[in-house]
C-alpha cells in the first residue's frame, strides 16, 4: 500500500486572506489537518479516483477510452520506492516538460479525490457524490461564479443523505476542490493560486439531473473550499530519491442546514450520476460479475489488470428503469462497504468499485501489467 508525503497548511500561509471563521477546523474539512505526515490511500483507491472524476457520457466507447486514458495517465508516472512511498517513475525523467506536466495533473487529481473521499466528513449517514465540475454542469447543474473568474476549479463533492421514501433525501452541503500537479519541487506557493481558483464558485443554483434540474429556493454556497497539489520533494540528506508530496489547504465555513430533496428530483440526480457508469457496463460483452466482501458487482476490465464496477442491484435498477431508483440506491448504500482488502479492491460510498487483479504491479521500472 503506497504512502504519500503529506503537508497541511492554513489559508493564511498561502497568501489568501482569512475571513471568519478562518481555516476550517470543523465541518466537512475538519479531518484534513489531522492526516499526519503520510497519507496512505492504497493503489486501488488512487486508481478508483481516476475512474469517477470524468466520464462525460459521450457514449460507451468514448467513456471507456476516457477512463482508460485517465488510468494510464496516472499509472505511467507513478512507482513505489523500497520504503513504500509513492515516487515518480523513471518515465517522468525521460519526458518533455509539457508531457510531464500533463501526467503530473493526473497524479494530482488521483491523490486529491482519494483524499477527499477518505478525509472529508459527509455527516452521519451521508455519502459524498464526486463530480468533475464540468460533468456536473453537463448534467444540468448550474453555478454562479465570482465576477471576472476565468479559471474554474476541478471538482465538486456533494454530501447527500439518500433516504427511503416517504422520508426525503437531503443535500447536506457541498465542497469545491481544485487539484494541481507539479513534477518539480515547487513548495507551497501554487496552493495560493489553486485556492483562488476554487473560490471562483460562489453558489450552486440547481441540482444536476436534466431535463428536470431542481432549482433551489435560494442559492446554496459551498461549505468549504479546498486546494491540493502534488509536487516532487527530495527530503534531506541530499541526494535522496525524489518522492511525491501531497499538500493541501482547506478553509471554509461551517455546514449549513440541509435542503430536502423530493423523490422525483432525487431520482433524476441519481440517474445523472450513475448514467455513464451503467451505460459503460451495459454496452460491453466483456462485463463480468464479481463479489467483493459478500456484495455482487457488475464489472469491466478497462485496461489490463484494472477492473471497474458498479454494485449489481444499482446497475439492475438503472437498466430496468425502475421507478423506485432512489429507494433501490438507498438500500444498496445503506449498509456501506467494508473494503476488507484495500490492497486489492476499493469501493466508494456510492457503490463504484475498482479492483487491481492478480498480476498488477506498482513497479513502473518493470511492467505495471506483468502477467
Amino acid at each position: 500500500m503506497p504512502s504519500i508525503l503529506y503537508a497541511y497548511t492554513g489559508r493564511n500561509h498561502v497568501g489568501v486572506p482569512v475571513p471568519p471563521p478562518g481555516t476550517c477546523a470543523g465541518g466537512p474539512g475538519g479531518n484534513l489537518p489531522g492526516v499526519g505526515l503520510m497519507f496512505n490511500p492504497g493503489w486501488p483507491a488512487l486508481h478508483h479516483a481516476q475512474t469517477v472524476i470524468g466520464v462525460y457520457n459521450m457514449g460507451a466507447v468514448s467513456d471507456a477510452i476516457e477512463m482508460a486514458w485517465r488510468l494510464s495517465s496516472f499509472d505511467l508516472p507513478t512507482a513505489e520506492n523500497g520504503a513504500g512511498i509513492m515516487t515518480p517513475s523513471p518515465i517522468v525523467a525521460e519526458l518533455d516538460p509539457t508531457e510531464t506536466a500533463q501526467l503530473s495533473y493526473h497524479v494530482g487529481t488521483a491523490a486529491g479525490v482519494a483524499l477527499a473521499l477518505a478525509g472529508l466528513n459527509p455527516g452521519p449517514g451521508a455519502t459524498y457524490f464526486p463530480y468533475h465540475l464540468r460533468r456536473y454542469q453537463n448534467a444540468g447543474g448550474i453555478f454562479t461564479f465570482a465576477p471576472g473568474a476565468l479559471l474554474r476549479p476541478d471538482l465538486i463533492f456533494l454530501s447527500i443523505t439518500v433516504m427511503l421514501p416517504p422520508a426525503p433525501s437531503v443535500l447536506n452541503h457541498f465542497v469545491i476542490w481544485e487539484c494541481k500537479g507539479h513534477a518539480g519541487a515547487v513548495g507551497q506557493m501554487p496552493l495560493g493560486p489553486a485556492l483562488q481558483q476554487s473560490l471562483a464558485v460562489v453558489d450552486l443554483m440547481t441540482l444536476a439531473g436534466l431535463p428536470f434540474a431542481m432549482p433551489f429556493v435560494g442559492p446554496v454556497a459551498p461549505a468549504a473550499y479546498v486546494a491540493s497539489q502534488i509536487d516532487v520533494f527530495q527530503p534531506p540528506p541530499h541526494p535522496s530519491p525524489p518522492q511525491y508530496r501531497l499538500q493541501i489547504t482547506d478553509p471554509g465555513d461551517p455546514p449549513r442546514p440541509g435542503i430536502e430533496l423530493p423523490e422525483g428530483p432525487m431520482n433524476n440526480f441519481l440517474r445523472a450520476y450513475y448514467t455513464p457508469f451503467a451505460q459503460l457496463l451495459r454496452s460491453s460483452p466483456r462485463r463480468q460479475r464479481r463479489t467483493y466482501d459478500g456484495t455482487i458487482f457488475e464489472t469491466l476490465e478497462i485496461v489490463p489488470k484494472i477492473r471497474f464496477g458498479l454494485e449489481a442491484s444499482i446497475y439492475r435498477s438503472f437498466v430496468t428503469e425502475s421507478p423506485t431508483f432512489t429507494v433501490d440506491v438507498g438500500r444498496a448504500l445503506g449498509a456501506g462497504f467494508p473494503n476488507a482488502a484495500p490492497d486489492r479492491v476499493y469501493v466508494d460510498r456510492t457503490g463504484l468499485s475498482l479492483e487491481l487483479e492478480d498480476g498488477w504491479s506498482p513497479d513502473a521500472r518493470s511492467s505495471k501489467r506483468s502477467a
